[in-house]
Formats: structure tokens, sequence, C-alpha cells
């Protein structure tokens, strides 16, 4: 599994966030819909008018998993960009995101079906084989701009590591 290890400061992201159960069934399901509500609310035509374009992650809209307990019974994901400054709609949100070392691994495939896959083998294989473990329930899932239903579309998953004791 291709991934490498980034280090990384405190971040602010402008999000819309929505509460789901920690049922991957249902989540994987209600995610993807979630997405569909912020394309039909406009959220995402004010996410790209403010989307800092350059720094970090560049031109890409950012899912997040902002539960730092991953043993609650629900989880907190939200979908944004990188914060630019300035004042926020209503419906919006700046979330910090603490400093940590990440693992990021790169999928390559129409979304969500191999982002969901491999999701899963992160979790159900790396982990358990490596030196490393989840620092919280926190990950960042980074989408470039682009058709992301292509066999070329290339996103990716930062999740927060600590060393094995």
């Amino acid at each position: 599994m291709k991934y490498r290890i980034e280090k990384m400061g405190e971040l602010e992201v402008i999000v819309k966030k929505k509460n789901f159960a920690c049922d991957l069934e249902t989540s994987n399901r209600q995610l993807p819909e979630f997405w569909g509500e912020c394309w039909t609310d406009k959220t995402m035509l004010e996410l790209f008018e403010r989307n800092p374009k350059e720094g970090i992650f560049g031109d890409t809209l950012l899912g997040l998993c902002l539960s730092e307990n991953p043993q609650a019974n629900e989880f907190v994901y939200a979908i944004g960009i990188m914060y630019d400054g300035g004042p926020v709609a209503e419906e919006l949100s700046v979330e910090k995101i603490p400093a940590h070392t990440w693992a990021v691994f790169e999928c390559a495939g129409p979304i969500p079906g191999t982002f969901q896959e491999m999701q899963h083998t992160v979790y159900s294989e790396f982990f358990p084989s490596s030196e490393y473990q989840p620092g919280s329930g926190l990950d960042i899932q980074v989408y470039p701009v682009g058709d992301m239903h292509t066999d070329k579309y290339v996103c990716q998953l930062w999740i927060p590591i600590e060393k094995n004791s």
C-alpha cells in the first residue's frame, strides 16, 4: 500500500458539518447523500468561491471526520476547504485541526466506491501490520477538482498517526 508520512501544524478549515451514526453500512450510504445535499443547497458554490486554490491542499474539496473519540456512537463529518479568513456564512463554521503526524494514502479510481475500499484496507490491513496506529478518530479526505467517476481520478486520505508502543 502506497503511503507517506507528513508532519503538519494546526490547520483551520471552513466547513458544513453533520452528525452520522457509527454504522459503516449506513454511513457509506448517507455520506454521499450529504455531498449531494451540499451541491443542492449551494454550499459547494460558496466553498468553491472561497477556495484558496494554493496552499497545503491546493484546489480541492475536503471531507473531514472531526470526531476525536473513535469509541463514540456517532461522528461529525464535514465538507469544506482551507479557511481563508473573513466572515463565515451562518450554515458554515470554522474548525481547527490540531497539529499531527499524518499517514497519507493515495486512492485511484471512481468515488465513492474505490475510496471506501481503500479506507477499509487501511484499517484492516495497514494498521494491524505497521508500526503505526491511528492517533484519533480524525481524518481528512482530499478531493481534487476533476471527474470523480473515472478510473484515473486520484484523491488522498490523511490519518493522524502515533507509533505503536
